[in-house]
């Protein structure tokens, strides 16, 4: 599966991200993240109103959720769209008064909301889920890297058909992608706390409370 924008859109992103060095930070870490979880592993940089792909490394799957580099997420219905924005208050504003949000599947949160709830649910649990909301069947995963400003500007992401990130091991892999984010912020300066790194028997509760599939009604 493949998604993204053209060689504007990832010149721009790309050029963005060697302006912090990200991904030379990122790069081991997320090699790491890939080999314990055997699953695509990806960082994704905010720029401008959007977020994009800007780093990627490939597990041994035969089944695979490719994004294209400098492929531009939306920020309602992805899970690095959503973790962005709920931790930048500027574009929580711009997805909840923008007067039309695209409904990509019948999973899609439209409602303002619903929407609201999500952002403030990421901010407690520290990291985002997409089910089926951008692509059905495909689940994404985001946690937040932080930065030496305190702001979160990047996140580590990882895409899987749904069966594969089962409700017994989803746990274990955020578990992980929450300990990559926070060793990928260590590095850029950010405070020695500046990530919630959870353990599995906390997403697990969080999992358990987390609002299950339903199509959602475009306003």
């Amino acid at each position: 599966m493949d998604a993204g924008t053209g060689p504007r859109s990832v010149v721009l992103a790309l050029s963005i991200v060697d302006s912090v060095d990200i991904r030379h930070v990122s790069r081991p870490y997320l090699a790491e993240l890939c080999e314990e979880i055997n699953e695509n592993t990806y960082l994704a940089v905010r720029s401008g109103s959007s977020v994009v792909y800007a780093d990627r490394q490939e597990a041994g799957q035969t089944l695979s959720v490719v994004m294209k580099l400098g492929g531009q997420r939306p920020l309602h219905g992805s899970a690095v769209g959503k973790l962005v924005a709920a931790y930048s208050p500027d574009l929580e504003q711009r997805v909840l008064q923008a007067p039309r949000l695209e409904q990509f599947t019948p999973y899609t949160l439209v409602n303002r909301d619903r929407l609201r709830e999500e952002f403030e649910t990421i901010r407690e649990r520290g990291y985002s889920v997409s089910d089926g909301e951008s692509v059905e069947g495909i689940l994404g995963l985001a946690t937040p890297v932080v930065d030496a400003t305190g702001s979160v500007t990047a996140a580590v992401h990882v895409s899987a058909p749904r069966g594969r990130l089962s409700p017994d091991r989803l746990p274990f892999v955020v578990a992980a992608m929450s300990r990559t984010s926070l060793q990928i912020s260590r590095q850029l300066g950010a405070e020695q706390d500046a990530v919630p790194v959870r353990a599995v028997e906390e997403v697990r509760a969080f999992e358990e409370r987390r609002p299950g599939r339903g199509p959602q009604r475009a306003e």
